[in-house]
């Protein structure tokens, strides 16, 4: 070979030597930049592994200790299984096993539960009894005020009846509204009365035996019934008692008041109320010898809205139910 292919060959020769320690050099740079930027994962990898193993070692050891505990207390257990517990632990056992102690206070709940029922009840009671009390206390004031004037105003007609005939009627009208007011106030003191009865009744300590607490109410109601009786005049209560006959045949209200009114000498007063239909009611009725107070009741039955009431004067009858006076059917339940 002649020197200048020598030459030729060996500048190749360098060349691509060149080229490749280039590209081996680039080779490497990559590799480098790629292995600096990402974490090792063989540290990644340990750390875990040696979280992993601190986790199962902690596990280890609680199964560890809750064997340890178990076997501890199937120990004691065993060690005790033919000992005697204590007087404390038999006497805990035997009361949570009782049924008899478990239906003892299933009766003591419900007690508990009957005396906050009866203590509400007592104080409702007592608080309605000192209601009406006071309640009767001013309608006392209000009656015996109405009283006043009544006959401040009677003594005035009176005055002007002796110059003026005429005026007559306007002084029966004003005797009558002194009677109900009268009558008021007695109605007042009765039921202001019964209601402190009952009160005392109430804060009297019960006695052990029954049937003494029962007769001494039933003495004391007898007696509030004989003062509520007093309170009637003797004429009205005689002319109630009084016995009759009567044979009414489609007879207007007002007409047989009129004859029972004439025939026994009390005053009989019809409420006819703003149209007078009351009086108007026709009755048919037939009864022999036969009390007063039976034929009124027997008339009120028949004849709708009609109530009887008994006042000072004598007797109301009324459609208004809730009228000021003893009711007919009250008097007879406490007359007998």
């Amino acid at each position: 070979m002649s020197a200048h292919n020598r030459s030729l060959s060996m500048v190749r020769r360098v060349g691509m030597a060149v080229v490749v320690l280039g590209i081996a050099g680039s080779t490497v740079s990559l590799i480098g930049r790629s292995a600096w930027s990402q974490p090792p994962r063989s540290e990644e990898k340990s750390a875990a592994d040696a979280e992993r193993r601190e986790r199962e070692l902690l596990e280890r050891e609680r199964a560890e200790r809750e064997q340890s505990e178990r076997q501890r207390q199937r120990g004691k257990r065993e060690e005790r299984r033919g000992e005697l517990p204590s007087l404390d632990e038999l006497t805990e056992m035997a009361m949570d096993r009782s049924i008899e102690r478990r239906l003892a206070i299933l009766r003591i709940e419900q007690a508990e539960l009957e005396l906050k029922q009866v203590e509400r009840e007592i104080a409702t009671h007592v608080a309605e009894l000192h209601r009406a009390i006071r309640v009767g206390e001013i309608a006392k004031g209000q009656a015996r005020h109405g009283i006043e004037l009544g006959e401040r105003r009677l003594r005035q007609l009176r005055e002007a009846a002796e110059r003026n005939p005429e005026s007559r009627e306007a002084l029966a009208e004003a005797e009558h509204e002194l009677h109900a007011m009268h009558l008021r106030l007695a109605e007042a003191e009765a039921e202001q009365e019964q209601a402190r009865h009952r009160l005392h009744l109430l804060l009297q300590p019960r006695d052990e035996d029954e049937g003494e607490r029962d007769d001494e109410e039933d003495e004391d109601e007898m007696h509030f019934h004989e003062r509520v009786l007093e309170r009637i005049p003797e004429d009205v209560r005689r002319g109630l008692a009084a016995r009759t006959s009567v044979d009414f045949i489609e007879t207007p209200l007002s007409d047989a008041m009129a004859f029972l009114q004439d025939q026994h000498r009390i005053k009989i007063v019809v409420d006819d109320g703003p149209r007078g239909e009351l009086s108007r009611r026709t009755i048919s009725l037939s009864l022999q010898n036969t009390s007063l107070a039976a034929v009124l009741q027997a008339i009120s039955d028949v004849v709708d809205d009609a109530h009887v009431y008994v006042r000072d004067y004598g007797l109301l009858v009324s459609r208004n139910p809730e009228q000021e006076g003893l009711e007919l059917e009250d008097y007879l339940e406490i007359s007998r």
